[in-house]
């Protein structure tokens, strides 16, 4: 290395002092020399003196600097540390002399080096010993060039020195720091906010434009169809740069105008369970009002989504409350065809200031109730679920001092809903509570019939189901005992004279039991109606349909006149409650009840004509334990023309009636979808397509007030809940003929075509399940049953998850195929109804069973929303369809979103070099602009940042990178002005996945980008 000084030192002597002497070169100089020399770049000044430092102090010399720090280095590695010798020779060459050298000296070279002569580190010193005047300029030029940027007076960038060394010559002579072309530029261009996103109007960024929407009165009113970012806290921030520091703002209300079935979907961004390093963790829920402040549905978990159905076209309040914490949320309205991929979220009714409740084994009541000063429970049995009693919240609100503006709104505006509301939320608090299994509202179910005045007197119904052929061989036997749970039944009908056994009235609330109130033994049908003529009579028409005495001269003939009816009154005025409705279960099938007795024999068969839409954790664990008890249940599919899951005919173990009119088509009426068993005779009132004169309902027992007092009477209706008493008819006589036919047993000859005649696609369906019901065929399963055969096989039963996609402008997803059924089905073949679909198989077994990804092509269509059918096909099970939506483009035009934030992120420092905040130009775009950005090159992102945590780009926010999201570059900034840098900024949102978005770097699992701080004006 002394030699390699020694050479320069003569070198550079030649250089006129007026441009650079090396007389007495410092050590600070040498170590220079060594990083040009080695790595072609000069030493940054602390790393020199360091070394500078220890070379003095006789702590290191300057071969060992060499060994130990420049061949480590990884510029060295890269450029030295493989080459072989002829390209070792070139390489270092180039980089002293910046030129390559002649044939014949560079195959001088590779000889030394390959016969020892010059050792691969001595390469170096040999050339500068040899270097030709030229070739000692170029060198004098480059030491030159590392002194104007050690000692800062070019002014140039490490990268902008690193290229001079390259260029600089033998000619000129440098006698001043080389101009090199700007180091700086500006940057600007403008961001478009992407369709359809509207922003929360008073979110945590003081630097937003703020106005209240923390009420109806306040409601922000946004476009149908929109993706909204928003911002709610319960509690305050307590960060001094918030707007929420020292306030809360626990509500946001939006006013707009809905279609019926659209869904409404919020993604709780900051939601607690992600257990995020974020500034905030919250709860969120959703809330739908009417224009009058009436509660329509709600959403009230505590998950990362809530979500909520529209019931009918008009105008609505949509509140996003926060429960608890803080959260960032994303908040959009579907179309109504986009709705069907998502889960049921219409709200049935409920009993205010009351819950049904199960606490856990070892949990004591008294411990949660003294817990909580506002809840009584039913009973202390904590096997099964009690009934929760909460003090009046009306009188609570009357002696508060501490409600949001928003309830104190509600309870002047609606006290109907307010009561509500806070019965969900004190619900909600209290499933929340160590030692509760589940808390859940008591929900009121209504009967699924349509009456109609008309009468009808010929059953025609009955044929339809080849009953009369069944009948020769049973009418039922009296030990086979169908409870008919509804609103009672007209015990001195003269068409149940000797059909009836002991019932239970568990209705327990005054103001709809119509009979004084109160559980009671009697379960005679006193009406439901507020007014003479007004009753349904619902439960005695369904209960003459099953066991209607027959053969007797009078009346009507019951399905199975045998059997006996056990009357359980469950409905009452305006409906009935979940919990009143589970008493009844609970008493029919011999299990535990409030009544505190069970009949001395219990029910071989329930059926429910009634229903809602709201899904129960607690009538789930009823009706399985029903099930696991052997006792068959059978449910009405529902009234409302819809594949809405309807309940409890949607739970499993329940068998689900759908309705057929005179022609066994599907009535028009009648519900449908992936959960219906069974379908039956349920009438059409509004026809005659028998031609008889009469309209085609189902006749049966009924009673007529109004004179003021009952008289037993016939009557035709129609509806789903008159199907379902045929299908607890046919069971009757099955268990009549085989009375060890139990749920299971049912079940397995129903799903094998044992009950039925095959209708509508082949298989089991969404408009007949596995078909028609056939009482001849099914009385004679059970006489092959009785004779000693096996209960056959369950079918296949193929489910495809999830059933319906909807993939917005997402251009894949997976589904997954399986059987939940016996046998061995396998996939024959796959179509699609459109071009633009596809599905390949991805993970799959041998049967073709597994995950398929469904890919979208939108190159040949018009901007728009598309709907297709993808159908599987099967050797050995009945086909599938799933429904794939989509939208090309955009389908609005217009957008905004929260205060926007332009950050230049330079990768090599991962850091941010610079930010603007943008300008809008009133035509919803927002022009930026960045001056003096060094030179480099760069990642330039816009972002929101609504909870002010300092993070852009993260779940929840606006967030746009040049030239878009999914596929960003850098920008290079080499001294010339950038102007028209033009992208799109949208909402980061994780709707289709359980987390968010990443976009950015990531930073102890936080997401974004982290922009500079800036100390903001507080105030609204």
């Amino acid at each position: 290395m002394t030699r390699l000084l020694a050479a320069l030192l003569v070198i550079v002597l030649s250089i006129p002092t007026t441009a650079y002497g090396l007389d007495g070169l410092t050590t600070e100089q040498e170590i220079q020399q060594l990083y040009i020399a080695y790595l072609g770049r000069p030493a940054d000044t602390a790393g020199m003196q360091y070394w500078a430092g220890e070379v003095d102090a006789n702590l290191i010399t300057l071969d060992q600097i060499r060994v130990n720090i420049v061949n480590e280095q990884p510029e060295y590695l890269e450029n030295y540390g493989q080459l072989s010798n002829s390209e070792l020779a070139a390489r270092v060459y180039q980089n002293l002399f910046n030129r390559d050298p002649d044939e014949a000296g560079l195959a001088y070279w590779i000889n030394q080096l390959e016969t020892g002569a010059v050792p691969q580190d001595s390469l170096i010193i040999a050339y500068v010993n040899g270097a030709a005047e030229p070739d000692q300029q170029v060198l004098r030029n480059k030491l030159f060039v590392a002194e104007c940027f050690t000692s800062g007076e070019g002014g140039y960038s490490e990268q902008v020195v690193q290229e001079l060394l390259t260029q600089v010559t033998s000619d000129p002579l440098l006698e001043s720091c080389p101009a090199t072309s700007s180091t700086t530029a500006s940057l600007s261009g403008s961001v478009s906010f992407a369709a359809n996103t509207q922003f929360d109007s008073d979110t945590n960024d003081p630097l937003t434009s703020f106005t209240d929407n923390s009420t109806i009165a306040n409601a922000q009113a946004i476009d149908n169809l929109v993706t909204i970012q928003g911002f709610a806290t319960a509690i305050t921030t307590l960060n001094a740069n918030d707007r929420f520091a020292q306030s809360v703002d626990p509500d946001d209300y939006f006013r707009v105008e809905l279609q019926q079935g659209q869904l409404i979907q919020m993604q709780v961004v900051d939601y607690d369970q992600f257990q995020v390093s974020g500034a905030y963790e919250g709860d969120l829920d959703l809330y739908l009002y009417d224009s009058q402040g009436g509660l329509v549905a709600s959403s009230s978990s505590s998950s990362e989504f809530e979500q909520l159905q529209v019931p009918a076209t008009g105008q609505y309040y949509i509140n996003v409350n926060a429960y608890s914490g803080a959260s960032k949320y994303v908040l959009r309205l579907l179309a109504s065809t986009q709705s069907q991929s998502f889960a049921n979220s219409r709200m049935d009714d409920f009993v205010p200031n009351q819950a049904i409740v199960k606490l856990s084994p070892t949990t004591l009541p008294l411990a949660i109730a003294s817990a909580n000063s506002t809840v009584e429970f039913m009973h202390t049995d904590t096997g099964r679920a009690t009934l929760a009693s909460f003090r009046d919240t009306m009188q609570l609100y009357a002696a508060s001092m501490s409600l949001s503006p928003a309830e104190q709104e509600l309870a002047v505006l609606n006290p109907a809903s307010y009561e509500k509301v806070q019965t969900l939320r004190k619900i909600k608090a209290l499933s929340l509570t160590p030692g509760v299994e589940y808390a859940e509202p008591n929900y009121i179910r209504k009967t699924f019939a349509i009456p109609n005045d008309e009468f009808y007197y010929l059953q025609w119904h009955y044929p339809a189901m080849n009953l009369p052929q069944a009948w020769d061989i049973t009418t039922g036997s009296s030990n086979v005992i169908v409870a008919v749970i509804d609103t009672g039944v007209v015990l001195d009908h003269p068409d149940f004279a000797g059909q009836l056994v002991q019932g239970y009235d568990f209705i327990s609330h005054a103001d709809i039991s119509n009979d004084g109130g109160g559980i009671d033994n009697n379960p005679d049908d006193p009406g439901d109606g507020t007014s003479v003529g007004s009753s349904s009579w619902h439960g005695t028409h369904v209960a003459g349909t099953v066991a209607a005495a027959s053969n007797n001269g009078y009346g009507v003939a019951g399905v199975a006149w045998g059997a006996k009816v056990m009357p359980i009154r469950v409905l009452g005025v305006g409906g009935g409650t979940t919990y009143d409705i589970m008493q009844g279960v609970r008493y029919a099938a011999g299990l535990s009840n409030d009544s505190g007795t069970v009949p001395s024999q219990r029910a071989d068969i329930l059926n429910l004509s009634l229903g809602g839409f709201e899904s129960s954790t607690a009538e789930v664990e009823l009706f399985q334990e029903v099930y696991n008890a052997g006792v068959i249940t059978i449910a009405a599919a529902g009234n409302e023309n819809t594949s809405q899951l309807s309940y409890p005919a949607s739970y499993d173990g329940v068998v689900s009636v759908s309705a057929l009119d005179f022609q066994g088509n599907r009535a028009p009426y009648s519900n449908f979808g992936t959960t219906v068993d069974i379908a039956a005779p349920g009438g059409d009132t509004d026809v005659d397509l028998n031609g008889d004169g009469n309209s085609d309902g189902i006749i049966s027992t009924f009673s007529d007030d109004s004179s003021g007092e009952r008289k037993p009477i016939f009557k035709g209706i129609d509806g789903t809940s008159m199907a379902a008493p045929h299908v607890a008819g046919l069971a009757a006589l099955m268990k009549s003929v085989y009375p060890a036919l139990d749920a299971a047993s049912f079940d397995s000859l129903l799903q094998n075509g044992s009950l039925t005649n095959d209708t509508g696609t082949p298989g089991r369906d969404d408009i007949y399940g596995y078909g028609t019901a056939d009482a001849l065929k099914a009385v004679q399963a059970a006489q092959s049953l009785a004779a000693g055969s096996e209960t056959p096989e369950l079918p296949a039963s193929i489910v495809a998850s999830p059933s319906a996609i909807s993939l917005g402008t997402s251009s894949s997803t997976t589904l997954t195929l399986s059987n939940q059924g016996a046998g061995q089905p396998t996939v024959s073949s796959i179509n699609s109804n459109a071009s633009w679909l596809t599905a390949t198989a991805q993970t799959v077994d041998s049967a073709g069973l597994g995950s398929y990804l469904l890919t979208i092509d939108r190159s040949a269509l018009n901007n728009g929303f598309y709907l297709a059918e993808l159908v599987f096909n099967f050797n050995g099970a009945s086909s599938i369809t799933v429904r794939v939506s989509m939208t090309v483009g955009q389908l609005s035009t217009s957008g905004s979103l929260a205060e926007l934030y332009f950050l230049l992120y330079d990768p090599t420092t991962d850091g941010v070099i610079q930010q603007v905040q943008g300008t809008s130009d009133g035509n919803g775009n927002i022009s930026y602009a960045f001056s003096s950005v060094p030179n480099g090159n760069y990642i330039l992102y816009a972002g929101t940042d609504i909870d002010n945590d300092s993070y852009i780009c993260d779940a929840g926010e606006g967030c746009g990178v040049y030239p878009n999201l999914g596929d960003f570059v850098s920008l290079e900034i080499n001294g010339v002005d950038l102007s028209g840098i033009d992208f799109v900024a949208d909402i980061v949102a994780g709707f289709n996945s359980i987390s968010p978005n990443t976009v950015g770097n990531t930073d102890d699992k936080r997401t974004g980008i982290q922009r500079l701080t800036i100390t903001k004006q507080l105030g609204k």
